[in-house]
């Protein structure tokens, strides 16, 4: 579904953007590959970072896309907003957007009339309708 998802979002609005970072196998978090691209980058994820599922990077403005799957963790909530744009500020680029990404309509509504956690400003990617972005907005506060 990871994969899904990036593929989606780059045919349709992150052509520009490199997937610099993809965790969707069982294993070792970040594949030999692709640590020296995240190195040239400056965007070295240490232990105390919680790793997002995906990272794209448009490196002439220094811009990140990320992307959490719903699939044993949580999608974008506030807290994770703001861990993801701290870890970039730190790293010196800046989040440009956050996709959580669920398989079905049925999960999405199944976890968020539990959670109702979604950060405003993010975004939601469903893979039975991988053709659709949904934008996130708050109203109150």
């Amino acid at each position: 579904m990871i994969r899904t998802c990036v593929e989606s979002l780059k045919a349709e609005k992150l052509a520009d953007f490199e997937l610099v970072y993809i965790d969707d196998a069982d294993g070792d978090r970040v594949s030999v590959d692709r640590f020296p691209r995240l190195a040239e980058l400056g965007l070295e994820l240490g232990l105390e970072d919680r790793y997002p599922d995906a990272i794209l990077a448009r490196e002439n403005d220094r811009s990140l896309w990320l992307v959490d799957a719903v699939v044993s963790d949580g999608g974008v909530d506030p807290i994770r907003q703001r861990e993801i744009t701290a870890w970039a500020r730190r790293c010196g680029w800046k989040v440009e957007g956050l996709t959580t990404a669920y398989s079905s309509y049925k999960r999405f509504a199944g976890r968020q009339t539990r959670m109702k956690n979604l950060a405003p400003g993010t975004s939601v990617w469903i893979g039975e309708d991988a053709g659709r972005l949904i934008r996130v907005e708050g109203l109150i506060g």
